[in-house]
């Protein structure tokens, strides 16, 4: 295909020196399967005009202004191109990122943005230990076509390797049978314990004037 005569048929005009060759067909931009398949399965057939010239453009590293009206596909034309540079770029080590930051002037127009990534870029898993009524209701609603996988028995409910003891006492008693637990606990170099408590106060009272040799409080 002659590019003056695709930019004329597709109303394409250019500004800026060694432009890429724009695209007629989505395989020429050499999306990853997984976008050809998402795109297959959207039913798209060709690339619009913003996509034929801003495929390759952004799939180039270019810095670029790409203007066309509202429904034309501009969305595609910057987030596929963005999760292959996304998956091109080696693991995010903390305080790194982001990759891709999508910039939009309104909130709506931000969810509709999230909503046609959603359709070619998310991929949601969900682990837990337990499988409680809550938990399923949550993959029913944010999970699609999902594929479970149990190691175990169906009914899960909490580890049964774990001990657990309920030392049921007098509101009076807790402070001093907690003491009492903790030294036993701490006696040991290597252990180390979690105490959970009502509030911030509760806590903060519990922990004035006591102090345990090798223990340590935080306090968030």
């Amino acid at each position: 295909h002659d590019v003056d005569e695709l930019r004329r048929k597709k109303e394409i005009t250019t500004r800026g020196i060694n432009c890429p060759k724009p695209i007629y067909d989505f395989h020429q931009a050499n999306f990853p399967q997984y976008v050809m398949d998402a795109l297959l399965d959207q039913r798209f057939k060709e690339p619009t005009p913003i996509q034929c010239q801003g495929f390759p453009l952004a799939l180039s590293g270019r810095d670029m202004v790409g203007i066309a009206q509202t429904g034309s596909g501009k969305t595609l034309a910057y987030l596929l191109p963005a999760m292959v540079h996304i998956n091109h770029q080696p693991y995010l080590e903390r305080g790194d990122g982001p990759i891709c930051l999508v910039l939009a002037p309104t909130r709506e127009l931000a969810q509709q943005v999230q909503q046609v990534a959603d359709d070619y870029g998310k991929q949601t898993l969900m682990w837990s230990a337990t499988w409680p009524k809550e938990v399923r209701q949550l993959a029913e609603d944010f999970l699609r076509d999902y594929v479970q996988i149990n190691v175990g028995n169906l009914e899960l409910s909490a580890n049964h390797n774990i001990l657990q003891i309920v030392d049921v006492c007098q509101e009076s008693e807790k402070d001093h049978k907690l003491i009492q637990l903790m030294e036993e606990i701490m006696a040991e170099k290597e252990n180390k314990t979690i105490i959970f408590v009502e509030t911030k106060r509760r806590r903060t009272t519990f922990l004035e004037g006591r102090s345990t040799g090798a223990s340590h409080y935080a306090m968030p």
